[in-house]
């Protein structure tokens, strides 16, 4: 398949903006790791240790602006809240009409072996590069959620652009598994979007940046 350009109208997607959001999300992941090891260790743990994990607590806590639990709750309420509105309209500039997807889409059904040249996957897999050189038998796959295939790939494809969206349903060990030549070995489904939406798009939103892939021997 010879590589996409952006979608029409679109030949300059500018990269994701910083995500104030994005970088909350990180603050309370700290703060939750910290409580976790307080938690985990108890009574047993060094007292010169806990007092420097309080330390960081306190630290991170007054960087969100709060001053005691109850605002801190408070304010990972209104957080949440947010997180859960973004859940539901991803932030995906420039994402192309269901048309345009359906398109790329019937394409890259036929997309089921390895093209002719492609770089080493074990020293340079990205997100990018799998969606220029990603393979799979794709009429293996069925929808989910009780949307069919085509639907969820579409709907699939706005959370892998929206990094906030994407950490808060994917963990972070959660990667896209590929083998030497590229066959998409894990993640299949969100190896699709990505290359139905082809790499010019893929590269220029960012997405390398928080979707992750593995090179698996």
């Amino acid at each position: 398949m010879s590589e996409r350009c952006p979608y029409p109208g679109h030949s300059e997607q500018p990269r994701s903006a910083e995500d104030p959001l994005v970088e909350l999300q990180e603050v309370f992941n700290k703060i939750d790791l910290l409580l976790a090891e307080l938690v985990e260790k108890g009574p047993a743990i060094n007292p010169t240790h806990k007092k420097h994990l309080r330390a960081q607590l306190q630290a991170l806590v007054t960087s969100l602006g709060v001053k005691d639990l109850e605002e801190l709750t408070e304010f990972r309420q209104s957080f949440v809240a947010k997180l859960n509105e973004r859940r539901q309209n991803p932030k995906a500039p420039y994402y192309p009409s269901k048309e345009e997807f359906e398109k790329n889409f019937m394409e890259t059904l036929t997309q089921n072996k390895p093209q002719s040249w492609y770089p080493n996957p074990e020293h340079f897999a990205t997100a990018s590069e799998v969606a220029k050189y990603g393979y799979f038998n794709w009429n293996e796959l069925k929808g989910r959620n009780g949307q069919t295939l085509i639907d969820y790939t579409y709907n699939l494809g706005k959370v892998l652009c929206d990094e906030l969206v994407y950490k808060s349903i994917f963990l972070s060990e959660e990667k896209i598994k590929v083998s030497d030549d590229w066959h998409i070995e894990d993640g299949r489904h969100r190896a699709l979007a990505l290359i139905v939406l082809g790499r010019n798009y893929v590269e220029k939103r960012g997405v390398d940046n928080w979707v992750k892939v593995e090179f698996e021997k």
